[in-house]
């Protein structure tokens, strides 16, 4: 899945249950992300960000940042 930039805010369970989900790829425009939004995804192995936004993506979602990866 890759998200556009743009898009401000990943709401309450977006991505919820989507069990095969392995890899998504987020803008840098993102400022709000739900903590459920990624509940169920048990594949998912990757958060693509964009270079120079681990901090602020660590913050966003700390429960993920094990799994965050800047887009080549």
């Amino acid at each position: 899945i890759v998200v556009p930039e743009g898009v401000q805010k990943i709401h309450h369970k977006a991505f919820a249950n989507c069990k095969d989900l392995k890899s998504i790829d987020l803008p840098s425009s993102i400022s709000i992300i739900d903590k459920t939004v990624f509940d169920g995804c048990d594949a998912l192995e990757t958060i693509y960000i964009p270079a120079g936004t681990k901090q602020k993506f660590e913050s966003l979602i700390p429960e993920y940042k094990d799994k965050l990866e800047y887009k080549d």
